[in-house]
């Protein structure tokens, strides 16, 4: 027989679960903000934001006060950037773009904000523009254009459209919401714990040696190839414990990274690579609002099409694409075209095309022992090195001061030279095809083994 003394008892011990959970729930965000290892409490203003030399080194780059440079970080950092200029693009912008460029630094000398998002769709460099103008239109903004990102069909990454986005209404009731669901979350939590914990981790670590299990690793932030905006590449260096690299054996691996980049960039084998899709959303309609979004905001806006190898534009091609290609350039030329003549007394958008066949997209293989073979200019087919960034800003920019360039890396595209622009790209590749026929007919067997041969190899 239960005596009526329990129940008291039971009721106290109740209330002290409660009052251990209710001073938990307190506590963790409370001490999350105080700690703050992930930016969060930063971003909202709960918490103020002091950043070193090196943290505002990351935040260009989108990498601070949120870390890592992921989309979610980056749409969240441009806020407390708020950049005065700000160039969009992929992985090849996050990489390869120096966001420190003179040029592109705004007039308070802070390096532009790199807007760079690996395998970025327009759909999300559409929202990312017009996240950034609705926070602060920035007085200048480059867009690096590349034809896998105008598929209409082309996945956004998980997520992302739930981010906040400052052209929508509630932007500030999302940002607050999202913040304080981070706050709550498990890994932020450890990271807190993680940070309490280092002084403690340091000291053992200098008693009983290195532990890298103690130790939180360091992020990338760098996206695909490379780590972030750099100087100038140092030379490829020798081969030493490890046999050398050799042309086949380079160009073997250059198949293997085509593969994973087509599977990743582009429609499936079977599917087309079109422009609008069955809903009726347009790529070539996203890039327009894009640039009337910039006209009415008196945004000195600079586009460009990326330079790829030229053994991207062969799979392109192969694929059976080359109408769609042509299509393309004609599509943002016209976008480009259409905005000038509406505004005729203003300067215009310029637009430069860096890609096609030139004497660096041809990039050969340069197999000179003992110095692994590769590619001078490249990383793979998309990924051009940090000195051809540099070549392409002092060319979009027309830097005076800087080393000759090369007289067929970059063509001002307009209406009335479109034509002629692809009449001779077409020319060139002939000569490249010509000139390249083994690694041309490697790309159209590793293309016939995923059922993405279109085109016969010519």
């Amino acid at each position: 027989m239960t005596t009526g003394a329990g129940v008291p008892e039971a009721r106290r011990y109740l209330l002290n679960v409660l009052a251990m959970v209710v001073v938990l729930l307190i506590s963790v965000p409370a001490m999350n903000i105080a700690v703050d290892p992930l930016g969060y409490a930063r971003l909202a203003g709960w918490r103020p934001a002091n950043p070193n030399e090196a943290e505002l080194s990351f935040a260009a780059g989108g990498a601070w006060p949120v870390p890592d440079g992921t989309r979610a970080a980056k749409m969240l950092n441009v806020a407390y950037y708020q950049p005065q200029s700000v160039i969009f693009g992929s992985s090849t912008v996050w990489s390869f773009i120096d966001a420190g460029y003179a040029p592109l630094r705004g007039v308070d000398g802070r390096p532009a904000f790199n807007f760079g998002l690996a395998g970025v769709s327009l759909r999300e460099m559409e929202a990312a523009f017009a996240h950034v103008v609705a926070l602060k239109a920035p007085k200048r903004a480059v867009l690096g254009l590349e034809f896998y990102m105008f598929s209409a069909d082309k996945a956004t990454s998980p997520g992302f459209f739930d981010l906040p986005m400052a052209q929508r209404g509630d932007y500030r009731r999302e940002q607050t919401q999202f913040v304080s669901r981070r706050l709550f979350a498990a890994d932020y939590a450890y990271e807190t714990q993680a940070v309490l914990w280092q002084p403690l981790v340091t000291r053992a670590e200098s008693m009983v040696g290195r532990r890298a299990w103690l130790r939180r690793p360091a992020p990338n932030y760098g996206i695909g190839v490379g780590a972030g905006p750099r100087p100038v590449e140092p030379p490829m260096a020798a081969a030493t414990t490890t046999p050398r690299q050799t042309r086949e054996d380079f160009l073997k691996m250059m198949l293997d990274g085509d593969r994973i980049i087509l599977a990743g960039l582009y429609p499936a084998p079977g599917q087309p690579f079109r422009f609008e899709d069955d809903a009726r959303w347009s790529s070539f309609d996203a890039l327009r609002r894009m640039v009337a979004l910039a006209r009415a905001h008196c945004i000195d806006l600079r586009l460009y099409l990326s330079p790829h190898h030229a053994r991207s534009y062969e799979a392109i091609r192969l694929m059976g694409w080359w109408p769609q290609y042509e299509a393309w350039l004609r599509g943002v030329t016209a976008i480009v075209e259409d905005d000038a003549r509406a505004h005729p007394g203003l300067a215009r958008f310029p637009l430069w095309d860096f890609g096609g066949y030139t004497s660096v997209t041809g990039d050969p293989v340069v197999d000179e022992p003992p110095a692994p073979a590769g590619y001078r200019w490249y990383a793979d087919a998309i990924h051009f090195r940090a000195p051809v960034g540099y070549m392409l800003l002092d060319r979009l920019f027309q830097a005076e001061g800087v080393p000759p360039l090369p007289v067929d890396f970059g063509v001002l595209v307009t209406g009335g030279t479109v034509d002629r622009h692809l009449a001779q790209v077409a020319l060139s590749q002939q000569h490249y095809a010509a000139g390249n026929a083994a690694d041309v007919a490697a790309i159209a067997g590793m293309l016939a083994s995923l059922g993405r041969l279109a085109a016969p190899v010519q």
